[in-house]
């Protein structure tokens, strides 16, 4: 018996708050907040960003193929099929799906992965991640760079390749690769979309490619899923395989996602508050999704739900990568969008030279603190 409460009676989150037992199950003050109260608490506490319509640089190339009575007749199929005005995403889908002299001009395709086979995104006229390749090439336009002809380029847990599709769409003459652990995505990327290169990859780096090979990396809501130790050794490996001065495109949960995840019945307003609780006492949190293996077979440990912020970037990776871009919410008013620009070993030694601390060593006194 516990001498401090010898009637046994239930305790509340404060271990000096006890009631008289009852045949009631006692529930805890998160479990009795509504989901409107959760969201207020999430406003006040975290930074909730709007998000940004990006501009269709990808679609706008890939439409420019057509003609005038192209677009014409697309939009005639768009309303005969019940549609409104579409979205030039839209355009681009119905025009390769129903007429092929169209497909062939926007060097388009509309052979899809089956439902065994893994992919983001699932519509009935899909050719693609447009909306993602609009999101990486607007961006990296903003900040002066484009995808070279003769580049060679990286997307990092591509699925069965639905933005490289996309962006080989956009620029035939680039060379562009695609990495995920699922073996039939790749297996099904490789047969089916030519002129790329695509490879099965571990959990945990290394690649199979060499130390400074491509000019650029994207990476759509993968370090989103990715514990703290992952994550990491991820960054280093992209790192490696990158340029001096190559960039690396990146998609992550921060303060929006929370947020975002709590109009989603599927998640208990507890959970919400776990997460929550976590990212305002630390600026990277953890959720555990799978326990032992992922749907797909793949090892579940460091692999579930990640939320960080800006802070915790800069902090862990400020020594190898620039933060050139910082966008909240930016991909699809969820995801936060990043773009890192390598270091060079030039580079971060001056960095390291200039940090407080050498700066204070070099001139013989003591750094502030």
């Amino acid at each position: 018996m516990n001498p401090r409460n010898p009637y046994r009676h239930q305790i509340s989150f404060d271990p000096h708050v006890w009631l008289p037992n009852t045949d009631k199950k006692y529930r805890s003050i998160v479990d009795l907040i509504d989901r409107d109260f959760v969201d207020n608490l999430i406003r006040f506490r975290l930074e909730v960003a709007p998000g940004v319509v990006h501009s269709p640089i990808v679609t706008s190339k890939i439409l420019s193929a057509l003609s005038e009575a192209d677009i014409a007749k697309v939009r005639e199929k768009v309303v005969e099929l019940g549609g409104d005005d579409p979205h030039p995403h839209h355009l681009i889908s119905i025009g390769s799906h129903h007429f092929p002299e169209m497909r062939e001009k926007m060097q388009t395709s509309i052979v899809n992965p089956p439902d065994n086979i893994h992919r983001m995104q699932r519509g009935q006229w899909y050719v693609g991640d447009l909306y993602s390749a609009d999101m990486v090439t607007s961006t990296l336009s903003n900040l002066g760079i484009s995808i070279a002809s003769n580049g060679n380029y990286l997307d990092f847990g591509c699925s069965s390749g639905s933005l490289v599709r996309a962006l080989k769409a956009f620029s035939p003459e680039s060379v562009f690769h695609g990495v995920d652990p699922i073996a039939s995505s790749i297996d099904w990327a490789q047969r089916n979309i030519p002129g790329s290169h695509f490879t099965v990859s571990d959990t945990l780096p290394p690649l199979n490619y060499q130390e400074r090979i491509f000019q650029g990396v994207t990476a759509i809501s993968i370090w989103s899923h990715l514990g703290e130790n992952e994550a990491l050794a991820w960054f280093d490996e992209m790192h490696r395989v990158i340029v001096d001065g190559g960039w690396l495109f990146f998609t992550a949960h921060g303060d929006t996602a929370i947020s975002h995840f709590n109009r989603d019945p599927g998640y208990s307003t507890r959970r919400i508050l776990a997460l929550l609780e976590g990212l305002i006492n630390s600026d990277f949190v953890f959720e555990e999704v799978y326990i032992g293996k992922s749907p797909e077979g793949l090892s579940a440990t460091g692999y579930g739900n990640a939320f960080f912020r800006r802070s915790w970037v800069e902090r862990k990776l400020s020594r190898k990568w620039e933060i050139v871009h910082f966008g909240a919410a930016e991909n699809q008013i969820n995801q936060d969008v990043y773009v890192l620009k390598k270091r060079s070993l030039t580079s971060r030694l001056s960095s390291m030279l200039t940090s407080p601390i050498q700066s204070a060593w070099r001139k013989g006194t003591k750094p502030r603190t």
